[in-house]
């Protein structure tokens, strides 16, 4: 679950909701999150959009909220070993269903 500060509406960044985004991300998706980048710039091979504008609008802020607490050379670390994880087929922690039912299904993906 995703939780937002009751008050200004910004995703609350928890270790574990890090680790899930930047797997969900990287290890089922291949998309290294970007400071300051949307994730409207995502397309499929037919040039439509990856993700719904709704999804892109929570992915965005979840993204938001990974750099604010997280420094962009600790989420590009993380990425790497993610990527090196995927390249060796190891498990993952957690299942691709589940965690496009928390941040989205890509439109290919439907």
């Amino acid at each position: 679950m995703i939780d937002f500060d009751p008050n200004t509406q910004e995703v609350l960044m928890t270790p574990d909701l890090a680790m899930r985004f930047l797997i969900w991300a990287v290890y089922y998706n291949g998309i290294e999150p970007k400071c300051g980048k949307s994730f409207a710039r995502f397309t499929n091979n037919d040039g439509s959009k990856k993700f719904t504008d709704k999804d892109v609008d929570r992915l965005d802020r979840i993204q938001e909220a990974l750099f604010k607490c997280f420094d962009p050379p600790s989420v590009k670390k993380s990425v790497a070993q993610l990527r090196l994880a995927k390249e060796k087929n190891e498990m993952c922690p957690f299942g691709e269903t589940e965690l496009n039912m928390l941040f989205g299904t890509s439109l290919q993906q439907k």
